[in-house]
Parts: structure tokens; C-alpha cells; sequence
């Protein structure tokens, strides 16, 4: 059985977005910490691509999250948008100064992070998805393979 796209393009999301948060938490910190949640994101990420049911559970949980957060909390995002600053990996609420942000740019953020959560979070759950992570089609794949 031939792993579906979107669970690739989902996988590899997670693996970059990992590394992404290792390299730049390298560099803030000036050492490498491998302590954190971006090692966890690169471990999902390999674990989507070889059928971890946790890597899975992990995944539906974290982009749940994420979509019930945004969906809750845009509004007040939108309407506060002059405190809040886009350091990557993180949306952070400063009130110091800081430079602020143009309102089309935190839309635009915010709906990407609403869109992508939700896409990622409707591939994790569907069916065709949910059999690749089960025991009896991973054995299945194996005999397949070999």
C-alpha cells in the first residue's frame, strides 16, 4: 500500500518545522539543547512516516489544539494585534516597545496557522489515514515490501 501525499506532506511539515526550532533555539541560546519540544516535532515527524500510533496521536492532539486555540482566541488577536510580536517558532504578547506588526500580516499569519491545523487535523482523522497506523495493516505493508 502506497503512503498517501498529504500524510507525507504532513510528516515532512512536522520533521522541518523540528529542525526549524532546533537550529533557531541553537542559536538564541548558543548551545544545543536537546531538551525541548522541536526534538519531539522531529521525532513526530519520522514517526508519521513509519506508522507510530503515538507519532499520530501526538500529531491529532497538537493540531486539535492549535485549530481550537486559533478558532477561540483570533478575535482577541486580532483586536490586540499591536502587542503581540512573531518570533518564530512563537507568537509572543510583549507590551513592551517593540515594532509593531501590520494588522494585514497577523491575519494573514493567523489564518495560516487556523488553515494549516485544520488541514493537518482532518488528514490525521480520516479513515484511509487511521488503517495505516492500525497492527494488521502495518504487518500487511511489511509483507508487501518484502
Amino acid at each position: 500500500m502506497k503512503r498517501p501525499v498529504p500524510l507525507t506532506i504532513i510528516a515532512t511539515l512536522w520533521f522541518i518545522i523540528g529542525v526549524c526550532g532546533v537550529m533557531v533555539d541553537q542559536l538564541r541560546n548558543h548551545r544545543l539543547d536537546l531538551m525541548n519540544s522541536h526534538v519531539l516535532n522531529i521525532l513526530v515527524g519520522i514517526g508519521l512516516l513509519s506508522y507510530w500510533r503515538i507519532a499520530r496521536w501526538y500529531a491529532l492532539v497538537m493540531a486539535g489544539c492549535t485549530f481550537v486555540f486559533m478558532l477561540v482566541g483570533m478575535p482577541w488577536m486580532i483586536f490586540d494585534w499591536k502587542e503581540l510580536v512573531f518570533d518564530f517558532p512563537s507568537i509572543l504578547i510583549d507590551q513592551r516597545p517593540h515594532a509593531t506588526v501590520p494588522l494585514i500580516i497577523v491575519i494573514s499569519i493567523l489564518l495560516t496557522y487556523l488553515a494549516v491545523s485544520g488541514w493537518c487535523f482532518w488528514v490525521l482523522s480520516r479513515r484511509e489515514t487511521r488503517e495505516l497506523f492500525t497492527q494488521k495493516s502495518r504487518a500487511a505493508n511489511r509483507i508487501a515490501v518484502i
